[in-house]
């Protein structure tokens, strides 16, 4: 990162620029991080791994990418990134406003299962979420969330899919498919 910022700048950037950076830019509520989760109280695991980082405002990044909707629509990695970036954002609203603990990620220590989001309510009952942008990754999205979520001993309350638009259902394996548009209601 400092490489980069000498390169498009005249000013020489120290090894401590990018900490410091990211310093302000959480101190100006731009970005969040969002914690690992454990569904145990206790557990090393949650201490050693590293948070997400998100925009607090997925649309802060496009603007500072210069990505317009054509653009984005080109690179649907990028998108997706952002996409999951806005559901954490809306999770993160509705689960404070009904007193939940918060808006989590999981990885397994070997890093191979991950879930793009946990809410966890203040009583440990939790939900599984992950987001995807088009209805063709929603199967392999519901078979990725029931394997890890078999796998964990307290089991969820729901397994979510959280896609752009559609109706929302309850698949037949139980896994809900809402709207990001109806997450709230």
């Amino acid at each position: 990162m400092t490489r980069r910022i000498e390169a498009d700048s005249s000013i020489a950037v120290g090894p401590a620029a990018a900490p410091e950076l990211f310093d302000f830019a959480a101190r100006m509520h731009l970005v969040e991080d969002q914690p690992a989760w454990s569904p145990q109280l206790r557990s090393r695991s949650v201490l050693v791994q590293t948070p997400k980082r998100h925009m607090a405002d997925p649309s802060l990044a496009a603007a500072l990418l210069g990505a317009g909707t054509s653009r984005l629509l080109t690179e649907p990695r990028t998108l997706g990134f952002l996409y999951e970036g806005q559901v954490v954002h809306d999770l993160r609203v509705y689960a404070q406003a009904i007193g939940a603990r918060g808006v989590f990620h999981y990885r397994d220590t070997k890093g191979r299962d991950e879930i793009d989001a946990v809410v966890e309510a203040a009583d440990g009952r939790w939900i599984a979420v992950e987001a995807k942008l088009g209805e063709s990754a929603v199967d392999a999205a519901a078979r990725n969330l029931l394997r890890v979520t078999a796998k964990i001993a307290r089991p969820p309350s729901a397994c979510v899919v959280v896609v752009p638009t559609g109706v929302a259902h309850r698949r037949g394996d139980g896994v809900f498919v809402v709207p990001i548009t109806v997450l709230g209601a």
